[in-house]
């Protein structure tokens, strides 16, 4: 009896832990603002149109670029940008997607940049803007919308596919991850071994919490019930999102024949950048690539 109380003492210490070490981790990251970078604000910035919309309470900021072109065919670009950013640090990538002759809608999510919100919450926050940012981009008229997303912007944009596949027509994943909580775990077994299971299940737990039927949406079950085009990108050199741990590793598992496969040998968490010491160049091969494959939309 006594062994069997010390065992359920040291179990209830463990979770109790593992619970404060994955409040405050979480805290950590999501707890917070994210505002623009001084870099970012020295970018060159081509010409815009703000407008703003709501996700729940808050009233978030987006912007047009390259406001002339595709008003015949109603195709806009919709930019999902990752954690800890705005979406000011994907201005080369935006002004790319100008020069290749698209319309492109950004903006700043809960909790970033110009938008509103105490912080930016959790995972399934940068679904649930994405899905209002669709949402407000189909009450403009624009029927052909093609998503973009980047790091945890390319995870929202693969689970929304779970949940927006008749307005979106087509996506573009770019450095994705399937499920959040796995992902985390996965990161941190290395140095935590099996204690990193424990995090995976308050991640779980807080997600749910907070997001109800958003929280851990996965994107590889996205994609396979989206049944359109996707274009699944992955830097091989990635150290963010190693490839064994993210969207693309699961490319055997996806049963959706029109997605597509592309890793970069060369890249890393930015496989649409050429990155060096004095400058941000743009991948020139990527973007054929990605011109290729918008342009029958």
């Amino acid at each position: 009896m006594k062994i069997i109380i010390i065992i359920i003492l040291l179990a209830f210490i463990i979770l109790a832990l593992s619970f404060l070490l994955t409040f405050i981790m979480y805290r950590m990251q999501f707890g917070k603002r994210i505002d623009i970078c001084e870099a970012d604000k020295k970018s060159d910035i081509p010409r815009r149109k703000k407008i703003e919309f709501y996700s729940g309470k808050n009233k978030l900021t987006g912007y047009f670029y390259g406001i002339n072109q595709n008003k015949v065919n109603n195709k806009v670009v919709l930019l999902v940008n990752g954690y800890g950013v705005t979406y000011n640090a994907y201005m080369p990538e935006i002004c790319e997607l100008i020069n290749c002759g698209y319309l492109v809608f950004s903006y700043d999510m809960t909790g970033c940049g110009e938008s509103e919100g105490e912080n930016i919450k959790g995972f399934a926050q940068f679904i649930i803007d994405a899905q209002n940012a669709v949402l407000y981009l189909k009450k403009q008229g624009l029927d052909k919308i093609i998503a973009f997303g980047h790091s945890t912007g390319a995870y929202a944009v693969a689970a929304l596919l779970n949940i927006q596949k008749e307005n979106l027509n087509k996506a573009i994943i770019i450095s994705a991850f399937d499920v959040p909580n796995k992902f985390v775990r996965m990161c941190m077994q290395k140095n935590m071994k099996c204690f990193a299971y424990l995090l995976q299940f308050w991640i779980s737990v807080f997600e749910k919490i907070q997001f109800g039927k958003y929280a851990l949406l996965s994107g590889k079950d996205g994609v396979n019930k989206y049944q359109k085009p996707v274009l699944i990108i992955q830097g091989a050199k990635d150290d963010q999102v190693e490839v064994n741990n993210s969207l693309y590793s699961l490319r055997k598992d996806i049963i959706n024949n029109q997605a597509e496969f592309l890793l970069e040998k060369n890249r890393g968490h930015y496989p649409t950048r050429i990155e060096n010491e004095k400058d941000i160049v743009i991948n020139k091969e990527i973007f054929e690539v990605i011109k290729e494959y918008i342009k029958d939309t």
